[in-house]
This record gives C-alpha cells, sequence and structure tokens, in this order.
C-alpha cells in the first residue's frame, strides 16, 4: 500500500528477511539453513508485485540466517556459507538489487566480517558472498534448469558475462548425498573450466 500511493516520490522499496529465529530456538540446525526456503520466495513474489506495478527497484536492507544475532553451531559454519550463496542467488534470480547482510560486531555469530582487537576475520558467511561475486560475474542471469531432481536438495545458477562466459554455480545442500551432473548447452561451448 505504501508503494501503491507515494511510488512517484521513492526510488527504491526495501524489505528485511531472517530465515528463522529467535536464535534461542533449540529447533534450529544446520539442516534448518539448507532446507528449501518456501517463505522467502513468497516473500519476494511481493517485491517483484511491487516492481511490475510501480517499476520499482527493491533491496533486502537487511537480513541474514537466524534473527537474534545468529546461532552458533549454525549460522557459523559451512552451512551458512551455503545458505547466503543460495539466499543471494534466489533474490537476484527475483529481480531484486542486492542484499544488506545484517553483521559487523564480533558478538554478532552471523557476522560476514569482524574486527575484534584490530584483526579483522572473514566467518563463512563471507565466503558465501564471495562465491556468489565469483559465480555471478556481474553477468546476466539465465535460466538453469536440473531436469531428474528426485526432491534431491541441490540447486542451480547461471549468468553469462560480458566477455559472452557461461558462469554456472551448482550448490549441493545434501548432507549425505554426493550428485553428478550432466551440463547441457544451448550452443556448443569451445572451453570448460572448473
Amino acid at each position: 500500500s505504501f508503494a501503491d500511493n507515494h511510488a512517484r516520490h521513492i526510488r527504491l522499496i526495501d524489505g528485511h528477511y531472517y530465515l528463522a529465529g529467535p536464535a534461542s530456538d533449540p529447533r534450529f540446525n544446520c539442516q534448518t539453513i539448507l532446507m528449501p526456503d518456501k517463505k522467502l520466495t513468497r516473500y519476494l513474489g511481493i517485491f517483484n508485485d511491487v516492481l511490475s506495478k510501480h517499476h520499482l527497484p527493491y533491496r533486502l536492507s537487511e537480513c541474514n540466517s537466524i534473527f537474534g544475532q545468529g546461532k552458533p553451531g549454525v549460522s557459523d559454519t559451512f552451512a551458512s556459507a551455503l545458505w547466503v550463496l543460495d539466499f543471494m542467488w534466489t533474490v537476484a534470480e527475483n529481480n531484486g538489487q542486492g542484499v544488506n547482510l545484517h553483521g559487523g560486531d564480533k558478538h554478532f555469530v552471523y557476522s560476514p566480517i569482524v574486527a575484534d582487537n584490530g584483526v579483522v576475520s572473514a566467518r563463512p558467511e563471507y565466503y558465501g558472498m564471495l562465491a556468489f561475486r565469483y559465480g555471478s560475474g556481474d553477468g546476466k542471469m539465465i535460466p538453469a534448469i536440473i531436469t531428474n531432481p528426485r526432491d534431491y536438495n541441490c540447486t542451480a545458477y547461471a549468468c553469462i558475462n560480458q566477455a559472452n562466459t557461461l558462469l554456472l554455480t551448482l550448490i549441493n545442500k545434501e548432507t549425505d548425498k554426493n550428485f553428478s551432473f550432466n551440463i547441457s548447452f544451448n550452443k556448443p561451448a569451445s572451453t570448460v573450466k572448473i
């Protein structure tokens, strides 16, 4: 309704998003952040409706995995790197202009980077963000479809960059399964690098 009433006066719509919380809830574990997030897809659909109706871009100006500063043993693990990588791709796939991950303080378990007594260190979510940077290559998203997924918890995303190079990101969020992929292109590839 804000966009409906004030669209001519605004340049960007923003929102906040946390997958789960609070961090004190004992039900949340690594599996929580690795499962497909249907709630996020519905939430981004609301922004896409505003985008199509009012031609306004959107971004998630505050977001992260588990609210309440993140959950130890979950928000500071490799699972959180996979979560943020998949999360950022999902936002990009749904026309989002970007995300601002909440963090910064050394007490925030989910913070991508922290400074403690003058020493700056990267945490798992930083590496997920870095993987997104290299996987997107400042390119344009193109469809990447996994056929015959058999309900496995994996995702695929693709971009084509300004040099006409296809960049593909495959994310396996299963904790006890490996996958083999056969990649089919819609036109011949001259070289492939892994």
